[in-house]
């Protein structure tokens, strides 16, 4: 009975670990354009936007939390300080000494608060703050102690400066040499490489593109000739069966002006994510390496002997 539920238990668990990895992780950014650039909001939903949402305003430099498309769990700002300091009344002046001060209807009863204290003379605290800081200073070391720092120069001396050039001379590029010079291994090696580099090309995927935007030149004719080559570029390359791709514009005859706004969503996941790492652990030529660096080695015992 036992073990009974600990498999279903174990079985739940695997279920859940599978649901988490392959569910999609998107990243939804918006943004829109009048006379400047200007970043509307970030979102990363996890399995859906209306299940977990994450939401980013740059504007408002604000991140809040959504669950079920309707409840806020979490929502701060990330500089609350700086909100704070704009109403903070300012700070009065402090005027320095020797120095004086204009009688305002709003300074004079600082002024008069101030004047009781009396002057102090900065040169005299600083004449006096001398001979405390000459005790204070370390003695100077005898002349016994110079002999073993010129020994230590003469050591650095002796020691040979490596460099960019002093890297080929080091057995570790004598080893990458050994192993490139190999034909069976490098084409293994490359093809390895080259499986790798296409798999983190997979990992993520763009979902969704859309972008509408308004203009309009200083000629009516350019306007409408402008126009029609975009509908002759958006019929031949952005139609696509999955609609991920939604671009559209309207003309603007009476003025000259461009505004434009859109969004981009990336979509991912975490055994996307993890799959490339995974699968270059796993394909990399060990057992080719293992003997090339075993013969290799034998090779050095005997020239040593």
């Amino acid at each position: 009975m036992l073990w009974s539920i600990l498999l279903i238990i174990l079985g739940f668990v695997a279920l859940f670990a599978l649901f988490v990895s392959f569910s999609p992780i998107k990243f939804l950014c918006k943004a829109r354009y009048k006379d400047d650039f200007v970043l509307s909001s970030l979102h990363f939903s996890f399995v859906h936007p209306w299940i977990f949402d994450c939401v980013f305003d740059p504007v408002a430099d604000a991140t809040s939390i959504i669950l079920l498309h309707r409840f806020t769990v979490f929502s701060f700002e990330n500089n609350p300080q700086k909100a704070s300091a704009d109403s903070r009344p300012p700070e009065p002046e402090v005027p320095l000494q020797g120095q004086t001060r204009e009688q305002t209807p709003a300074s004079e009863p600082f002024v008069t608060e101030k004047a009781s204290v009396p002057p102090v003379d900065v040169r005299q605290s600083r004449h006096d703050a001398k001979p405390d800081n000459r005790k204070t200073t370390k003695p100077k070391p005898d002349k016994k102690e110079k002999p073993p720092k010129q020994t230590e120069k003469k050591e650095s001396d002796q020691t040979p400066k490596k460099g960019l050039f002093g890297f080929f001379k080091t057995p570790l590029f004598k080893r990458i040499y050994v192993f490139l010079g190999n034909e069976l291994w490098r084409k293994k090696i490359l093809s390895w490489m080259l499986r790798s580099a296409l798999r983190f090309f997979k990992i993520v995927s763009f979902t969704k593109f859309k972008a509408f935007a308004t203009f309009g030149l200083d000629d009516p004719a350019k306007t409408g000739k402008a126009f029609g080559y975009f509908l002759a570029f958006k019929n031949v390359l952005v139609d696509t069966p999955q609609n991920r791709f939604d671009v559209d514009c309207e003309p603007d005859f009476n003025r000259e002006i461009f505004e434009a706004q859109g969004e981009i969503e990336i979509t991912t996941s975490l055994a996307r994510l993890f799959a490339p790492v995974v699968l270059a652990v796993l394909t990399f030529p060990y057992i080719h390496t293992l003997v090339l660096f075993l013969r290799m080695r034998k090779i050095k015992m005997d020239a040593q002997q």
